[in-house]
C-alpha cells in the first residue's frame, strides 16, 4: 500500500496504490471510498454507501478483473 501526494491547484491530490487480488478490487475501492469521504466530513457514518459504491465499481471492474467478492459472510449487511 503506498500513498502519494501531488500538489494540484489551490490543494493537494491523494493517489492511494493499493496492490490487491483482482477479486477483491471493487470490495476494497467501496471501502476506501467511504473511509475517505468519512475522514474528509463528506458522509455521516450512520448513512454507509458502501454498497453502492460496491455496485458501481464491481460493473467496471468485472470485465478486466473477473467476477467481484462482497464483503465476507461474516460481515454484517449494508445498504
Amino acid at each position: 500500500m503506498r500513498f502519494e501526494l501531488v500538489a494540484e491547484g489551490d490543494g493537494t491530490r491523494m493517489v492511494l496504490i493499493d496492490e490487491l487480488p483482482p477479486g477483491s478490487a471493487a470490495r476494497n475501492a467501496a471501502g476506501w471510498e467511504e473511509c475517505l469521504a468519512r475522514l474528509d466530513g463528506q458522509q455521516d457514518p450512520a448513512e454507509s454507501s458502501w454498497k453502492a459504491a460496491f455496485d458501481k465499481y464491481a460493473a467496471e471492474f468485472s470485465p478486466s478483473l473477473g467476477p467481484q467478492e462482497g464483503p465476507p459472510a461474516s460481515h454484517a449487511a449494508t445498504t
